[in-house]
């Protein structure tokens, strides 16, 4: 059997050997590499003849090919002269207009191709003839006149040989009764060629008869008639080639013959010449030197060697024999078999041979190796149901194969796997893949490149862990399993598959990724000698702890890292007989990374080790749960404020039902008192009345803090920067509160004796300078209320109100800020307006402190930034707002005579009492018309001569601010005032837009309702 194996293994190598041979010979191939250039060309290329002739094509490829393999980057403008049919001198006319043409960009260098390019450019008299390098190609004699006078110039020159000819073509046509003909143009060229072909073929040599064409001394009737009657009986030679030759080749019924390459490929036979490949080579080649820095006066120019060259398809069209030709002859267009018929003949036999000893090798090997399966199949059956027993108790899938992969045994938990029916024999010789088959995602082959790669190597494979399972008989499932070889004495046999479904396990795996995976929980264990924990190598990466590699952290270590109040509860864990029975769960704070104390929580259980039963160990998670402490401090906060802010809520309401009841207490009583009429006199009255406004001024304060706090609330306070002049503020706010201050205090002014300009609120700032003056005036009974600002370096302003009250409980000093704090819940106020201050404050930019000591007295100081106000300059200072928006608020010249003397004003608005009280304060001065809408106010103005509005905004029909734009549209000169409890910066803000020329808001103030009119009509 080994005898015979090795045997096979010879033959087999000898196949393989003799195969790579001959596929060797056949198909060797050899490549170079080309040296590269860097350097860009321009090259003018100037063919004679115009543009479509094969030969002049081939020339022109030719060239650009060596370019191409010596990697030269060049750029070649291919120039037709189409000399044919034209005089010398036109074609020196033409050559200097293309000349002229590369003036502003000349080429690096030319080339011409034939006898009249290279005549025209050497006769031109254009300086780029004897500047640029030139390099001729393919002319049939030598220029002496003119080439001695350029030093620019090298090329080749292609002299005739029509004797060679003559008798070449003699010895091919074998017929003595035809006579030669020769065929020329009347160019220079052509002219000197048949001088050239006289000399040559000198009469007296030659007994044959030779007649003369001359194409453009014949006409055409002439050629044409020779051509019909004439040319049978003829062979012509061509000195020079001519466009009117191309088709006269192909129609003739005489064979053509040349003595240069021009017009070979158009219908010519053939004869000596310069093969145009071998002539472009030259010329590029040249070319190159040249334009490699090679002086041009060192490349002398020389004569090309002429061969025999024919055209395999005229060879054919006039039944010559190859044979005839010379040996050294180059033949066009030959087909590649005729090419390399003997090559291909011999290639074939010797291909057919080794394919028929390769067959009957093949068929010897599989006799053989079909003997051998035999052999091997009856072994492999006899084993199999040896390893049968065995495998039955195993529970893992186990499936043994031949050679073929046809099964030798399948156990029970394989087919439990792939729920198979009936008796495992009944699937003994079946195909595997039949059953199942083994992929990964992306490649549906895996199986059989697994089992090729065992085959002959006495290995084992595991499977990859993307590896699943796809049968015909359960959906696909996830495995883990191996793959091996089975072999004896050193002989494969077949093939052994283990295989178990991990479905359950991959699921519980991705559980555990998920739950692992969200940066917060890593596992530990701490190993039986208590020595340290060891932890998850990314609690080290996560946390940025030095990890040596073992992943432990000593005891010691550890200690250090937890939080004092935790280290006892550690020093529990560790010992020897500790949670060995139960599972835990406790909390405690590590100092991770010197970066604080973050909470962690541990979930702790215990196991004996397998490899000493008598030993337990301690493993768990660890869960970083500081996010979960400081939501949960959060929401203790969040729920303290809350029922904080409840409960000053619930002081507020109380609080404001007191504050607004007793100033309206104040103001019924006094208001019900006035209308007694003999009970009080009028200086009862007047205490009366002056008790009603100082009430009533209070309850507008009070309305005021509760609509700033509605503002703030929703985000809809505005912000107006203009120019404000600090002092000028200060000195308003002092004149102010000198009248309101009581007797008792000194109100005290203190700033720069240099003013500072600020871009900002004006309203806004002096709003929180009067809060705070306000506040200090309620808890100050003497001394003094000092107010001013100073200039900090830092590029602040700093704003201070100094009083001498009473002070602040420095617990009480964080809550000054808050909303609805009050100390003293029968102090007047409704503890808003510092909190108004802080937010005023804050849109500022800018911070608000207060210092205060018990008995002493008290300090807020309201820093605000004034780099802003830097960048302007006093005069050119102007406000911010209000851009786009067009002001109607100058004064207005009445348009019409008032009646009676008397201006008339429409007042528009719908609640009676409303009117009543306006009617009340102006009837004795103007005419008064009443609108209950803003339709009513619109039909009322364009009816009646109106001198001045006053219009309330919310009213049934149409509200005033959609009426006062109606109007805006009519008239752009009468006044509008807007008289309105909307008081928001937004609101006045929307009317002024829409036309207001100003803006007043309730409850009334009678002096300055009176002075807005009368500003407006005086």
């Amino acid at each position: 059997m080994k005898m015979s194996k090795l045997k096979i293994e010879h033959n087999l190598k000898y196949l393989v050997a003799t195969i790579l041979f001959v596929v060797i010979s056949i198909l060797s191939i050899s490549c170079s590499d080309a040296k590269k250039h860097k350097d860009s060309y321009n090259i003018l290329l100037i063919h004679s003849n115009n543009e479509g002739p094969v030969w002049q094509d081939e020339l022109t490829q030719g060239v650009k090919q060596y370019f191409d393999e010596n990697n030269v980057d060049v750029n070649i403008s291919v120039h037709y002269m189409n000399t044919d049919f034209v005089i010398n001198k036109e074609n020196i006319r033409r050559m200097n207009d293309l000349m002229v043409s590369y003036e502003q960009n000349p080429p690096d260098l030319i080339i011409t191709f034939n006898n009249q390019a290279t005549y025209s450019l050497l006769s031109s008299t254009h300086y780029i003839a004897y500047n640029v390098p030139i390099v001729f190609s393919g002319t049939s004699h030598y220029f002496n006149y003119l080439i001695d006078n350029h030093s620019n110039i090298t090329g080749f020159i292609a002299k005739p040989d029509f004797n060679k000819v003559y008798k070449l073509a003699k010895t091919l046509l074998k017929d003595s009764t035809l006579m030669l003909n020769v065929i020329v143009d009347g160019t220079p060229a052509g002219l000197s060629l048949l001088n050239t072909f006289k000399e040559q073929m000198n009469p007296e040599n030659h007994s044959d008869k030779m007649l003369y064409y001359n194409i453009y001394d014949e006409n055409i009737h002439d050629i044409m008639y020779w051509n019909q009657y004439h040319s049978k009986n003829v062979f012509v030679i061509m000195p020079k080639w001519n466009s009117f030759y191309s088709n006269l080749a192909h129609e003739s019924y005489a064979p053509f013959f040349l003595v240069n390459n021009q017009g070979f490929g158009d219908g010519s036979l053939g004869g000596y010449m310069v093969p145009t490949n071998k002539q472009a080579q030259l010329t590029a080649e040249t070319a190159l030197e040249v334009l490699k820095g090679r002086s041009i006066k060192s490349i002398p120019i020389k004569d090309m060697e002429q061969v025999p060259v024919f055209d395999w398809r005229e060879l054919k069209k006039w039944d010559l024999n190859i044979k005839d030709l010379p040996k050294n002859t180059l033949i066009a267009h030959m087909p590649f078999y005729e090419k390399y018929k003997i090559p291909l003949q011999t290639g074939g036999g010797i291909v057919f041979v080794f394919i028929l000893v390769a067959i009957t090798q093949l068929i010897l090997l599989y006799k053989e190796e079909s003997r051998q399966k035999k052999d091997t199949l009856h072994k492999l059956l006899k084993q199999g149901k040896e390893l049968e027993l065995s495998l039955k108790s195993i529970p893992e899938g186990v499936i043994s194969l031949d050679l073929a992969n046809c099964i030798l045994t399948i156990n029970k938990a394989a087919m439990q796997f792939l729920k198979l029916k009936g008796d495992a024999t009944s699937y003994i010789g079946a195909n595997l893949f039949t059953l199942l088959d083994i992929h990964l995602p992306g490649n549906t082959y895996y199986l059989q490149e697994m089992i090729l790669s065992t085959k002959g190597k006495e290995k084992n494979l595991s499977f990859d862990k993307t590896a699943y399972i796809k049968s015909p008989n359960v959906k696909d499932f996830p495995i883990k399993g191996d793959i091996a070889g089975i072999y004896r004495d050193g002989i494969a046999y077949g093939t052994v598959i283990t295989f178990t479904d991990i479905s359950n396990e991959l699921i519980q795996n991705e559980l555990m990724d998920i739950a692992m995976n969200n940066g917060s929980i890593f596992t530990l264990r701490i190993p039986e000698s208590h020595e340290g924990i060891n932890f998850s190598p990314l609690f080290f990466s996560h946390y940025q702890i030095y990890d040596d590699g073992s992943h432990l952290i000593s005891n010691d270590e550890f200690i250090k890292l937890l939080h004092p109040d935790d280290v006892e509860l550690f020093h529990d864990l560790i010992s020897s007989d500790y949670y060995l029975e139960t599972k835990i769960a406790f909390k405690a704070r590590i100092n991770v990374n010197n970066k604080g104390y973050n909470w962690f929580e541990f979930r702790l259980s215990s196991m004996y080790d397998p490899k000493a039963s008598t030993k337990k160990f301690i493993f768990g998670i660890v869960i970083d749960i500081q996010s979960y402490k400081q939501t949960e401090e959060e929401l203790v906060a969040a729920r303290d404020k809350a029922k904080q802010s409840d409960a000053l809520k619930s002081a507020f309401l109380a609080n404001m039902s007191h504050e607004i009841r007793t100033p309206l207490n104040a103001i019924v009583g006094f208001s019900n008192l006035l209308t007694c009429d003999d009970e009080y006199d009028q200086e009862d009255r007047l205490i009366f009345i002056d008790a009603i406004n100082n009430n009533c001024r209070l309850l507008l304060a009070l309305i005021s803090d509760i609509l700033d706090l509605a503002r703030i609330e929703s985000g809809s306070m505005l912000f107006k920067n203009i120019r404000c002049d600090v002092n000028e503020l200060i000195e308003q706010i002092i004149n102010t509160h000198q009248v309101i201050i009581p007797s008792n205090l000194r109100l005290i002014k203190e700033v720069p004796n240099e003013t500072s300009i600020l871009m900002i609120d004006c309203i806004r700032l002096n709003q929180v300078i009067t809060n705070l003056i306000n506040n200090a005036i309620k808890f100050t009974t003497k001394g003094y209320i000092k107010v001013g600002y100073t200039k900090e370096k830092e590029g602040y302003l700093k704003f201070f109100v100094e009083d001498t009250g009473r002070g602040i409980a420095e617990e009480d000093l964080n809550n000054v800020f808050n909303r609805f704090y009050k100390k003293n819940e029968f102090t007047q106020g409704a503890g808003l307006g510092l909190s108004i201050c802080k937010v005023i404050v804050d849109r500022f930019n800018g911070t608000i402190q207060v210092t205060s000591k018990q008995g002493e007295g008290t300090r807020f100081e309201v820093r605000i930034p004034d780099q802003d106000a830097a960048s302007y300059e006093m005069d050119s200072i102007v406000p911010n707002c209000g851009k786009g928006v067009k002001d109607y608020s100058q004064q207005m010249q009445v348009t019409h005579q008032p009646k009676n003397g008397l201006s008339t004003i429409l007042i528009a608005e719908d609640e009676d009492s409303n009117f009543l009280l306006v009617k009340t304060i102006l009837k004795n001065k103007y005419q008064l018309i009443r609108a209950k809408n803003g339709k009513e106010a619109i039909d009322i103005f364009r009816r009646e001569n109106i001198d001045l509005i006053l219009m309330d905004n919310k009213m049934p029909v149409m509200s005033g601010l959609d009426a006062l734009t109606i109007i805006r549209k009519e008239s752009n000169t009468i006044p509008i005032i807007m008289l309105s409890a909307y008081v928001f910066d937004s609101d006045i803000e929307t009317a002024k837009k829409a036309g207001a020329s100003e803006y007043l808001s309730k409850p009334v103030d009678v002096k300055l309702l009176n002075e807005t009119i009368a500003n407006f009509l005086s």
